[in-house]
């Protein structure tokens, strides 16, 4: 049975990036459409854009930048588990002050991936978050 055939499992679950930086938006869209074929890989260059596509549903997982145009990543971060605790987010960033980590879980993020250490850490850190969320198959990624 595949993934379309369940009724409590999404038929392309979403996975959002927040990220101002055109080249790494585009990077990682290619590269977790490649290591997630089952699933949607969305991308937003802003807080308020990625809020609205929050608000229209499907959303599983989030990857968020904390320097962001606007609202920053991490009081968007707040406000999405707030507003939808069932999404998953993993903080995607430069800054490598404990205090960031520290803030990052404050407001509820599920993880923390360096972006220097994304290429070793962040699929293992999506994998693990997405096991707990509903309308994950692991079976069919």
């Amino acid at each position: 049975m595949n993934s379309t055939q369940r009724g409590s499992v999404l038929a392309s679950p979403e996975i959002l990036i927040v990220e101002d930086h055109e080249g790494l938006r585009e990077e990682l869209q290619s590269w977790l459409g490649e290591e997630f074929p089952g699933s949607s890989i969305s991308a937003s260059p802003s807080g308020e854009e990625a809020w609205e596509r929050i608000q229209q549903n499907g959303i599983l997982l989030v990857l968020m930048d904390i320097n962001l145009p606007g609202v920053d990543g991490l009081a968007l971060t707040q406000q999405i588990k707030e507003s939808h605790p069932e999404i998953g987010v993993i903080i995607l960033t430069v800054y490598e002050d404990a205090l960031y980590r520290l803030e990052a879980s404050e407001v509820g993020a599920d993880g923390f991936v360096l972006k220097k250490n994304m290429n070793r850490e962040l699929i293992g850190e999506m994998k693990q978050v997405m096991k707990s969320r509903k309308g994950w198959d692991q079976e069919d990624r």
